[in-house]
């Protein structure tokens, strides 16, 4: 039987995600992205078979347009995430949100509400920090 190799780039809506390594995906935010994007594209890579080897999450909202989302909103993205840190808990998650004090504060409130899960997360201004923090 012959075995295909998953392309390294999938797009889901307004995420473009590319596997940098084996252990890295990179999640790239276009346009308007609201929260059962977010919850779709979670449900999506929680279940691929390279979840098991992830180690380091790039969540780069560079180029959204964030649609309105409540604390109830991030609520349920937290939930989802959570279901899927249990069988990945080892995972660092590094939330890239340049630009005004609304986005970084829904940025930190993600990291917030997160901080009961087993992942680390943590918010930056810019990719070269959020690289550096993972790499460190």
């Amino acid at each position: 039987m012959l075995k295909l190799k998953p392309p390294k780039l999938v797009v889901l809506m307004s995420i473009k995600s590319v596997w940098e390594s084996k252990h890295q995906l990179y999640n790239l935010y276009l346009g308007k992205v609201g929260v059962d994007d977010l919850i779709e594209a979670t449900l999506h890579f929680s279940g691929s078979a390279k979840a098991d080897d992830l180690h380091t999450i790039i969540c780069d909202w560079t180029l959204a347009d964030i649609a309105d989302m409540t604390v109830a909103d991030l609520d349920r993205l937290v939930a989802h995430v959570g279901a899927w840190a249990k069988t990945s808990p080892d995972v660092k998650q590094a939330v890239v949100m340049p630009g005004d004090e609304s986005r970084q504060g829904l940025a930190s409130m993600y990291g917030f509400l997160s901080d009961n899960l087993p992942w680390q997360v943590e918010v930056f201004a810019s990719l070269e920090e959020a690289r550096a923090w993972l790499d460190a």
